[in-house]
């Protein structure tokens, strides 16, 4: 086959004086004491870019050496191409040697120097330098782009750590180049060389990278794409491991096999690097694109403010005075990541833009361009702030930069064109790695983002980008929801934003021919009519998780019970059928899918009867460190059962999440039943039972099994208008406007306390609105027995103090007995 092919021979010290030929391919043997490192060239006079080809798995029984697979490919490629072939084969019978050559030389950096020594004789910058391969020749290939910075790796189901590779061939490559030598000594001596993300970490860098996956082969996932990103993952701030880009398929035929030779070469095409000249800026219209501001009432007065250097960033944040120039390191004394997220993504051009569409005054967009150029300045600076390339803020940023360079080209704007394209195609690079995704509402807002990119520039990677976007929206989506339509991000706030971002997302796909598909839209519409049932009476939602006060349309109320264990949530109602206004309503919390604005808040309850709260949830004051924030996610900020002083464990990834679950539920006309456990404490068992007689008797039975030294507490978090009228050991009562509440302990193994509310050392504080407290009174029942029962009766009104008989709980049979409203029932729990 190669017969015809030319053959030269050179040492290493040659390299330097080789002539070289192009266009017409031939061989290149280079001896570096003693070992042959051999090349199939086949170099274009028309191009300054060069790809280099890696082998994978050969048969050593069939073929002879070397082995050049995937050279005819050059024939279709205009780049320069060089196939090497692995020295390590020459070493015995072996399939794969993944460049690991003897103890004394690692083949793979003495090729990396060879190909240096190519590249720099040829003119050619390491920029403008592609390695690709598959399974093996993908390891050699992300090696080979470590070594040699600024080149890039297009790999496809390559090994990322050799020795997690099939045991016969790795064992059959360590009898050769590690002979003599035990496998795990190998293992840890030489780990650097087997193992991808341990020779990144040596070195502190991570090359460009292009990393296609089939996903139908499991043993490629579970055993070289997983533990590579989980490595990443724990190289995250020290390295960019945004410089990564993921694409998956599924193909079950293919398997471990790559991609067709049509699909590779235009990934070869694409990704070998992309001439700007050929990107252009599209002429959307403004009405089909999502805005971070629409227009208002409110926008000229807004883009006034911002005009005097009035800085206006959100609606519920303050203002910023910056008349003396942009600080953009202007740090908030309440909570100042979320000023600085805002600020760093450009919020006050989104009104200023408004401004300029409502007026055609094309001051504004001047303003606009002020703020823009100002802020490229600061972030050419390379500035030490993370919130400048943070997955929120660079989303919101590609927005806002979308919407200004629309306008600035609409009315012909004198800015630089190029500068901004560059720009746009970082933000995208960023956006489309998976090391910076996260399944969640931030995650969401990069694939909007990302597919805004794609409809915005003439660019050769705009399909993808569109197409990506849209295929991890979709993913993200049914990750993020329950079969009911709830969201799993333990808030009803973010269910509402997250759902609202969908909604959106789909419009605008739909104006532009595209759509997220009509499975996941029926899902959708189901989180619509969730709120019908998470809705109090009087339509307000509940603070629950990371949420503050929020409001819903009363008009689509529903009052039947409602049951997602998978979200951890659970809803019993009872309707008054006078005014439905004055239904009783109780929520209930255990169990969660994620730990997204996550609580420690599992077998906590929520109350409302008679047009009012009467047990809150905490709210969600803001994020980050602050002394408040750290208590309103605490359980002491909860009406839950709990260890006093303790929190328990929250982690998904450790599976906790199965040690705390609602495991049973029950509705009828007369009875609601509802169970949940907890488990997340070291040594402790927590059990909840609410059985709810309609409508106006709240039985609690909570089990405990404590071996830890701190007692048992019980809390009721007071909504702010309750009155404390008496407490006793076994006993409170509390008033609600004109509804007297009683608290009886049917088995009294301890005693109440109450607590009042304190900002300072919080305590008893609730937060309706961002960054701000409500100061409310906790009631809070603690018992030092480490084994047992707590049976709470709550009674709601004079008719359920007066209509209440008895409680009690056989603890063999689990029957608890229950004598009110003139009947008697009987639950086993």
């Amino acid at each position: 086959m190669f017969d015809d092919i030319p053959k030269i021979k050179a040492n290493i010290s040659d390299i330097d004086n080789l002539e070289f030929t192009f266009d017409s391919p031939y061989f290149l043997t280079v001896t570096w004491e003693d070992v042959n490192f051999d090349f199939y060239i086949s170099l274009k006079s028309t191009s300054n870019k060069i790809m280099f080809f890696g082998n994978g798995a050969y048969d050593s029984e069939k073929m002879s050496l070397p082995v050049f697979q995937r050279h005819s490919w050059a024939n279709e490629i205009n780049e320069s191409v060089i196939v090497y072939n692995d020295p390590t084969l020459y070493l015995g019978k072996m399939n794969l040697g993944w460049g690991q050559g003897t103890t004394e030389r690692f083949y793979i950096k003495d090729l990396s120097q060879i190909i240096t020594k190519l590249i720099s004789h040829l003119g050619i910058d390491n920029t403008n330098v592609l390695f690709y391969g598959s399974s093996a020749g993908g390891f050699q290939s992300l090696y080979l782009a470590g070594l040699i910075r600024g080149s890039k790796a297009l790999v496809n189901n390559p090994q990322t750590a050799v020795h997690k590779y099939y045991p016969s061939h790795v064992k059959k490559m360590y009898s050769y180049s590690y002979p003599g030598l035990e496998q795990s000594n190998i293992e840890d001596k030489y780990i650097e060389r087997l193992d991808v993300a341990e020779f990144y970490k040596s070195i502190n860098y991570i090359p460009d990278i292009y990393y296609l996956q089939n996903l139908a082969c499991k043993h490629d996932v579970q055993n070289h794409l997983l533990p590579f990103q989980n490595s990443l993952e724990k190289l995250r701030g020290k390295v960019d491991i945004s410089r990564i880009r993921f694409e998956y398929y599924h193909n079950e035929e293919q398997g471990h096999n790559p991609l067709d030779k049509s699909v590779t070469l235009k990934y070869l095409s694409e990704f070998s690097g992309v001439n700007q000249s050929d990107v252009t800026i599209k002429q959307l219209e403004t009405s089909k694109i999502i805005k971070i501001s629409n227009k208002s009432h409110e926008t000229i007065d807004i883009a006034n403010k911002i005009m005097q250097n009035q800085i206006y960033l959100f609606a519920s944040l303050d203002l910023i005075d910056f008349s003396n120039g942009f600080n953009w390191d202007y740090q908030h004394h309440t909570n100042p990541q979320t000023y600085q997220l805002y600020l760093q993504a450009l919020n006050p051009i989104s009104f200023l833009l408004n401004a300029v569409e409502a007026t055609d005054d094309i001051s504004y967009l001047y303003k606009a361009k002020e703020i823009v150029e100002s802020w490229y300045d600061y972030q050419s600076t390379k500035p030490n702030n993370t919130m400048v390339w943070y997955d929120h803020t660079i989303a919101y940023r590609a927005h806002n930069l979308v919407y200004y360079m629309l306008l600035a080209k609409k009315y012909k704007l004198d800015f630089d064109e190029k500068k901004y394209i560059s720009l746009i195609e970082q933000h995208a690079d960023y956006l489309w790695s998976d090391g910076s995704y996260r399944k969640n509402n931030h995650g969401i807002m990069m694939d909007r983002a990302l597919i805004l990119l794609g409809m915005l520039l003439e660019h050769p990677e705009s399909s993808h980008w569109i197409e990506k976007g849209i295929w991890r929206l979709k993913d993200t989506f049914y990750s993020s929801y329950s079969s009911n339509g709830v969201h799993l991000g333990n808030s009803p706030e973010y269910h509402r934003i997250v759902s609202n971002l969908y909604k959106s997302t789909e419009a605008f796909l739909e104006q532009n021919n595209l759509t997220l598909g009509e499975d996941l839209l029926a899902i959708l519409s189901k989180s619509e009519r969730y709120f019908s049932y998470l809705s109090k009476p009087d339509g307000s939602i509940p603070m629950l998780g990371d949420s503050g006060e929020l409001f819903s349309s009363k008009e689509n109320k529903e009052f039947e019970s409602f049951y997602d264990q998978t979200a951890g949530i659970t809803i019993l109602q009872s309707k008054d059928k006078q005014d439905k206004d004055l239904s009783t309503w109780v929520s209930f919390v255990c169990g969660y899918g994620t730990t997204a604005h996550k609580h420690y808040d599992d077998l906590s309850f929520t109350l409302f009867y008679k047009g009012k709260d009467i047990f809150v949830d905490s709210g969600k004051y803001g994020y980050g460190s602050s002394k408040v924030r750290s208590y309103v996610v605490s359980p002491s900020a909860h009406n839950t059962l709990f260890i006093k002083n303790k929190r328990y464990n929250l982690d998904k990834i450790d599976n906790d999440f199965k040690n705390i679950y609602t495991s049973s539920f029950l509705t009828t006309n007369r009875v609601d039943m509802v169970k949940g456990i907890n488990m997340g404490y070291d040594g402790v068992k927590l059990e909840r039972t609410l059985i709810f007689i309609k409508p106006n008797i709240l039985v609690i039975l909570d089990s405990f099994n404590n071996e830890t030294s701190n007692p048992i507490s019980q809390l009721f978090n007071l909504a702010p208008h309750i009155e404390i009228l008496d407490y006793k050991n076994e006993r409170a009562k509390i008033k609600s406007d004109d509804e007297i509440i009683e608290i009886e302990q049917i088995l009294p193994e301890g005693s109440f306390e109450v607590h009042n509310g304190s900002e300072e050392v919080p305590k008893a504080v609730i937060a309706k609105q961002f960054g701000k407290v409500i100061k409310t009174n906790q009631l809070e029942y603690t018992t030092e027995k480490k084994e047992g029962h707590l049976l709470t009766v709550v009674k709601l009104g004079e008719s359920a103090v007066k209509n209440f008989k008895s409680a009690s709980i056989n603890e063999k049979s689990g029957l608890v007995t229950i004598n009110a409203n003139g009947e008697q029932f009987n639950i086993y729990i």
